[in-house]
C-alpha cells in the first residue's frame, strides 16, 4: 500500500468516483459487498503512523484466507476516517461468499485484527451484514436503495464542494496523514478496464 505523507482533510472528487465505481464493478460481477465492517483503529493501540501497515496487514489476511476458501480475489474498498473527539477508525466493505461468512466474521475478531497489530480489548472491531447488495439497479440506485446508504455513509467525509453531485451529505471526518481510501485490485481501474474490454 503506498501511504505516502500527503495530508488530506477530506475524499477527493476523484477519489468518490474510484470508490462507486468500484462498487459497481462488485455489482455487476456478482460479488456485491455484503459484509459492512468497522474497526476503531484508536481503541484498539493503533494510531496514524501505523494504521497503513496494519490496514495492509488486516487486509491480506482476510483476502489470503478468501482467495484459499472462496477460491478468487478479494473484493472490497476501505476508508480510513479521524473525525474529531470520535477518533480514528476504518471502515470497509467486502464481499464475503454467504456459506463462509460465519467463519470469516469469526477469524476477524478472533485473529485476524490483532495479529495485525491491534490491542485486545472490547468494542474494537463491529461488523453487519449489508443487505440487497447484489440488486441488477444502476450504480445510483445502488448506493441511494441497494444497500441503504451505506455507501453515502462511507462517502461522507468527501470534499464538500462535490458532495452535491454525488448527492452526499458532507460530515467532516478529521486529517488523515497518508492514504484516505482504497480498493482491492480486483475492483481497482485496471481490473474495471479488463473487463470492460473483455
Amino acid at each position: 500500500m503506498n501511504t505516502g505523507r500527503r495530508i488530506s482533510k477530506s475524499i477527493h472528487e476523484r477519489q468518490t468516483q474510484q470508490l462507486l465505481a468500484a462498487a459497481d464493478h462488485a455489482r455487476r460481477l456478482g460479488r456485491g459487498l455484503n459484509l459492512f465492517v468497522t474497526i476503531h483503529c484508536a481503541r484498539g493501540g493503533i494510531e496514524m503512523e501505523a494504521v497503513h501497515p496494519f490496514i495492509t496487514r488486516l487486509l491480506k489476511l482476510a483476502g489470503d484466507w478468501l482467495r484459499c476458501n472462496a477460491g478468487e480475489p478479494p473484493y472490497y474498498l476501505w476508508v480510513l476516517e479521524a473525525p474529531p473527539h470520535r477518533g480514528l477508525h476504518l471502515h470497509y466493505a467486502v464481499h464475503v461468499p454467504l456459506d463462509l461468512r460465519r467463519a470469516f466474521v469469526e477469524l476477524q475478531r478472533s485473529r485476524w485484527v490483532y495479529a495485525a497489530g491491534a490491542l485486545r480489548k472490547r468494542r474494537v472491531l463491529r461488523s453487519k451484514s449489508i443487505r440487497y447488495s447484489n440488486t441488477p439497479a444502476p450504480c445510483r440506485e445502488y448506493v441511494d436503495l441497494g444497500i441503504g446508504g451505506l455507501l453515502a455513509y462511507l462517502l461522507k467525509g468527501t470534499d464538500p464542494s462535490a458532495c452535491t453531485d454525488f448527492r452526499i451529505r458532507h460530515q467532516y471526518q478529521g486529517v488523515i496523514i497518508g492514504k484516505r481510501c482504497g480498493t482491492s485490485q480486483a475492483l481497482g481501474p485496471k481490473a474495471r478496464h479488463l473487463w470492460e474490454i473483455a
